[in-house]
């Protein structure tokens, strides 16, 4: 349970351009640079010089600068235990989508610690963020909030938050039985969404739940069999089966030499 992990992770420590096609990217081969601080794991990047690669990779440079001046902040105010970390995952790199997974963790000052997790999805074909409402069918597409330089697209659609909140209770209670998260993720909005290579299907997560339920956090994945029964683009379903089949993710960045 993707959760428990994050928690962890909190106490040990954005609009693309539009771009000109060169025809499509069937997937992203990544090139990870060693962390920019201790705790501090870069974004990776696209190799190669294709159009969309360059868009993609100014996207994630200007989420790098972005989040280099956020954790100076955070450290040259946030008093004596300040901290401030980011770890990242890509959990598809491709065909046609690459996704990018970050979680961070922070102590700036105040009452308690906190985190945050959001995930970048780009189209191949296009070097822009997704956009969902092109793969998945409007009432699990809309409404929505678009995305931003800080913060992906989130989705509101009353059908697909009934349907998580259904699975993510489920998935607490098998895992741990009763809990009293049930009321908060039946009113919860909005969800973030990404394809998921592994897991095989499309990840959904509440977005924005503030510090004193954050513990309720749930990532759960809608499979393959349901995006069919509701009507998603055959290419978003394409793509996740072979992403699957050949393995086209990174749970983490690679290990240095020697390390």
């Amino acid at each position: 349970m993707r959760a428990a992990a994050l928690l962890a992770c909190a106490s040990l420590i954005a609009g693309c351009a539009e771009a000109q096609t060169e025809g499509p990217v069937e997937a992203a081969e990544l090139t990870w640079a060693p962390p920019l601080e201790e705790g501090f794991d870069a974004l990776p990047r696209v190799a190669g010089d294709e159009a969309q690669a360059r868009e993609i990779n100014a996207y994630l440079d200007r989420i790098d600068a972005g989040d280099r001046a956020e954790r100076a902040a955070c450290l040259s105010e946030g008093g004596t235990n300040r901290q401030w970390g980011r770890s990242v995952e890509a959990p598809m790199t491709g065909p046609r989508f690459l996704s990018v997974l970050l979680t961070t963790g922070y102590y700036c000052g105040g009452a308690h610690p906190d985190w945050e997790q959001k995930s970048l999805t780009f189209d191949l074909e296009t070097g822009r963020l997704v956009d969902w409402a092109l793969f998945l069918p409007a009432d699990m597409a809309l409404p929505r909030y678009e995305s931003t330089d800080q913060w992906p697209q989130l989705l509101r659609s009353p059908s697909l938050k009934a349907w998580y909140a259904r699975a993510a209770i489920a998935q607490r209670r098998i895992a741990n039985g009763e809990d009293e998260c049930a009321g908060v993720l039946m009113d919860s909005e909005p969800l973030d969404a990404w394809p998921d290579g592994r897991t095989n299907g499309l990840a959904l997560q509440v977005s924005g739940l503030s510090h004193a339920v954050s513990a309720c956090t749930e990532t759960v994945v809608m499979p393959l069999d349901e995006l069919r029964r509701r009507g998603a683009d055959p290419a978003l379903i394409d793509a996740l089966e072979v992403a699957h089949r050949d393995g086209r993710w990174r749970p983490l960045p690679p290990a240095a030499p020697g390390d």
